[in-house]
């Protein structure tokens, strides 16, 4: 097993652990979904990538405020995971969230 997925594989622990014991609301659950997210996305997995990228993002609209620095991040993010798949006008949409959310500081 290489560093990448033993990594992943103790941010999957981490993750049940969190989840089972913290509410939706703590930012560290969707630190996590970050984590893991960014792990499979180095791993060329960008489907589960997104899953978990999206999951962090619905938790940190949940807890932050709007124009949070880590919104942005996950936006990012999430922006880089779609178009390495192709779904160019998908991403366009993340995009104008950014732009958006940049323009509100």
């Amino acid at each position: 097993m290489d560093k990448i997925e033993q990594a992943l594989a103790s941010f999957h622990q981490a993750l049940n652990i969190r989840e089972n014991f913290l509410p939706d609301s703590e930012s560290s659950v969707a630190e996590v979904h970050y984590e893991i997210g960014n792990l499979y996305f180095k791993m060329d997995q960008s489907d589960q990538a997104l899953e978990h990228l999206c999951r962090c993002l619905e938790l940190e609209q949940k807890s932050l405020p709007e124009n949070h620095v880590d919104i942005a991040q996950s936006n990012n993010s999430i922006i880089a995971a779609i178009q390495s798949i192709g779904l160019y006008n998908e991403a366009l949409v993340f995009v104008e969230k950014a732009l958006t959310q940049r323009d509100s500081r």
